[in-house]
């Protein structure tokens, strides 16, 4: 059987290429890609070239998701909530509508009955007729990340997937099926016959389910999360986050039909987005990297030798680098040539061996059977001379390896720890693997920061200059640990511990509740006693005084808008104490509080209003039970906070200095919880790119400088480098160094642009 090879690839965009659609209504030799840099872009194939034949204009946001409406029209889902409808003759949309009031993260589209599907971040899907929304599918309790559809000989279903793990299928606004077994967000589903589909998921599995309800066969090979998935004439390609895209064959076992996993193509990119295919089984990729790339199993279609030599080396450099930072390659530990004995388990599986003291690299062909060498490693250091003076671990030199007690009346299990790395990271990464719950997080990591005298300029940094993409020319940011990615210690970041906004003046705030209590009707007032009483109950923390306090907000918290401010205010200098905090969940129940702040953390609800509810929300970040009621709502709240950049333009300098400064500490507080919990890829781009949004429209300093302390934070993981690198922030950051008062403003500016190897 022939494997999969390199036909063509080209720099398709300068972001991320979030996804494609090839064209079956027509010429099925072109394809449609949608990115992360706001156009969506139409190309049609060559021999072995992929020619662009039109640009879409300039979309407002980033487009998340494209698909094919006619032979000439194709429709985009953009993070603004709207999609627009292209013909390839017009930069411009012929149509354009809102669609949805957050993010529309897909769009599918049904030929046969002329439908248009979509589903977003606001937890809905809808189905469309032209620009009519005819049935609004509602049922999910977080975003809605997929939809397909299901055509019987006399109806139309349609499917959706979510980040609450469900899956739900829908007869015109009517859940009549549901389908549980994912243990995270379902990201990709793909309909096989009226009769089943498949649906790929953040806990990279494949699941192959009947339309009735029943799973067929749960597939696994991914070894990360799985963003796509396409058809293929007897089997399906997938791709995610694991840099490759795999090819699945279904097969007969056992008197059912089951897929395996026969080839995975391996891509020099940090995350593999999306995956189409041609009628004639060649599928086309697009990546982190910008770059589209198709590949053929055809041999009269794929690339010349010299190119496909050139992108495996490529492919090597990044495999390289990752394992160079995750598994320290030193060459005493290195199996020998005898290891090659053994056969590879899977296609384009690579193995780093000590031949003849030197480290030569070895790829499986599954094809073959055998194991072809690539070549040397080089640039890799001796790591066991950094950790000498240290302890093993598995083989391996370590700076510290710790003895954790986990359960009383059992031996320690010990943590392995280098001074250069990240505590949270060793944290999860022990937490993972001795499947321990996600609540020791904090305490593991405290340990480790306490137990190893860690600190920030710890961070270890490489650096090169040497670097050369030799399909674009172009030195280019791959996974950390390559040549070149340049990570700089900095003072100023990360930031390992969330910042409270708690400057006050109690006795303004209780004037003014008492001035706003004697206007309003007996009802929504408090006694006089009550109010009297409050400046002592915030010096306080008791349970009493928590109490006394939860009974004056019940009253407070249901004033107009116009009079709520003083109760937002003293709302959020008492979510500060822990004791509040639990009393107010166990009374509004995290839901209850959550909808209460999004009712005042939304542009119409008045600026100030506005500013005090995200104060709130940025105290909240401070806490234990706090960090648990805001996590699950991250991204709602950042697609929130891109409305009030937007909405709040206007407000005087003042009203906009105190709400960029309240803005900024909220981001600046995600970016901790985000070392602490390790957001999705789609969350933490999204996180770079609000940064990066309220950055540009902001003057003052302070919040300048905290939103420059949130970048260095979310840049501590090497990948997110080249999401800043790919939003543009060199020229803020080239104009911002130049700050010298205060004086931490521009060297912080200094330290980030360093970290990004500028």
């Amino acid at each position: 059987m022939e494997s999969y090879k390199l036909r063509a690839q080209c720099q398709g965009h300068s972001g991320d290429v979030r996804s494609v659609d090839v064209q079956r209504l027509g010429n099925d030799e072109s394809f449609a890609s949608g990115s992360r840099d706001k156009y969506m872009r139409i190309w049609k194939l060559g021999d072995n070239s992929i020619n662009r034949i039109f640009q879409s204009e300039l979309h407002q946001k980033y487009i998340g998701a494209v698909v094919w409406t006619s032979s000439e029209n194709v429709a985009t889902a953009c993070q603004d909530g709207f999609v627009r409808i292209f013909t390839h003759s017009e930069e411009m949309p012929f149509q354009s509508f809102k669609a949805h009031s957050e993010n529309v993260s897909c769009i599918e589209y049904s030929a046969t009955n002329k439908l248009l599907i979509t589903g977003s971040w606001d937890k809905t899907a809808k189905v469309w007729e032209e620009n009519q929304c005819i049935y609004e599918l509602k049922g999910h309790s977080a975003a809605v990340w997929c939809v397909a559809v299901v055509e019987d000989v006399d109806s139309m279903y349609v499917l959706t997937g979510s980040a609450d793990k469900k899956i739900f299928l829908w007869k015109k606004d009517c859940c009549v099926q549901k389908y549980e077994g994912h243990t995270d967000a379902v990201r990709s589903l793909l309909v096989l016959s009226s009769n089943e589909f498949l649906s790929a998921s953040n806990d990279a599995s494949i699941k192959h389910w009947s339309i009735k309800g029943d799973c067929i066969a749960t597939y696994y090979s991914h070894e990360n999360y799985i963003y796509s998935l396409t058809q293929l004439s007897n089997g399906f390609a997938s791709c995610g986050e694991d840099r490759s895209v795999r090819i699945w064959q279904f097969q007969r076992k056992d008197l059912k039909r089951q897929a395996e996993c026969i080839q995975i193509i391996r891509h020099p990119a940090i995350s593999v987005w999306t995956v189409g295919s041609f009628s004639n089984d060649d599928i086309v990729t697009g990546s982190s990297d910008g770059i589209l790339r198709i590949f053929s199993k055809d041999v009269s279609r794929q690339a010349a030798e010299d190119v496909q030599m050139a992108f495996q080396d490529e492919v090597i450099k990044v495999e390289v680098a990752v394992q160079q930072q995750n598994d320290e390659i030193d060459i005493k530990n290195l199996p020998g040539p005898e290891s090659l004995l053994e056969p590879g388990t899977r296609d384009s599986q690579f193995k780093i061996i000590n031949e003849n003291n030197e480290r030569i690299c070895y790829s499986w062909s599954a094809s073959k059977q055998e194991w072809e060498k690539i070549g040397n490693v080089v640039g890799v250091n001796d790591k066991n001379k950094q950790c000498s003076s240290g302890k093993e671990y598995m083989g391996k030199r370590y700076d510290f390896v710790f003895d954790v007690d986990v359960q009383e009346g059992l031996p320690p299990i010990q943590l392995p720890f280098n001074e250069g790395d990240d505590p949270y990271m060793a944290a999860q990464k022990f937490l993972t693997e001795n499947e321990l719950s996600q609540h020791f997080l904090d305490e593991v990591a405290n340990f480790i920061i306490k137990n190893s005298n860690w600190n920030a300029t710890k961070l270890q940094s490489s650096s090169s200059s040497s670097y050369v993409d030799p399909f674009t020319g172009a030195g280019r940011y791959v996974p950390s640990g390559n040549a070149a990615t340049t990570t700089s210690a900095s003072k100023y970041f990360p930031q390992t511990n969330p910042v409270r906004i708690e400057q006050a003046n109690i006795k303004g705030i209780v004037a003014k509740l008492k001035d706003f209590n004697a206007k309003l009707p007996s009802e929504l007032s408090v006694t006089s006693d009550a109010l009297d009483s409050l400046e002592g109950l915030m010096l306080g923390t008791s349970e009493t005084n928590a109490d006394r306090l939860l009974a004056i907000l019940a009253t407070t918290m249901h004033w107009p808008n116009e009079y709520i401010f003083p109760v937002l205010d003293l709302l959020r200098l008492a979510v500060i104490e822990e004791n509040f905090t639990q009393k107010l969940v166990d009374t509004l129940t995290p839901l209850g509080l959550t909808e209460l702040l999004k009712k005042y953390f939304i542009p119409s609800a008045g600026v100030v209003n506005v500013m005090l509810s995200t104060r709130i929300i940025a105290n909240l970040l401070t806490s234990t039970i706090g960090k648990k009621i805001i996590l699950p709502e991250v991204d709602t709240i950042l697609l929130t906070v891109i409305d009030i950049i937007e909405n709040c333009k206007n407000s005087s300098d003042s009203q906009r200095k105190q709400l960029n400064i309240a803005l900024s500490t909220v981001l600046l507080n995600i970016s901790v919880l985000n070392m602490q919990h390790d957001f999705s890829m789609e969350t933490k781009a999204s996180m770079l790119d609000i940064i990066r949004s309220l950055l540009e429209n902001c003057s003052d300093q302070e919040s300048q400088f905290r939103i420059l302390v949130a970048l260095g934070t979310m840049l501590q993981e090497g990948r997110m480098k080249l999401v800043a690198l790919s939003l543009e922030f060199t020229p803020l950051l080239n104009n911002l160094k130049k700050v010298s008062d205060p004086e931490k403003l521009g060297h912080c500016a200094e330290d980030l642009l360093k970290a990004l190897g500028v």
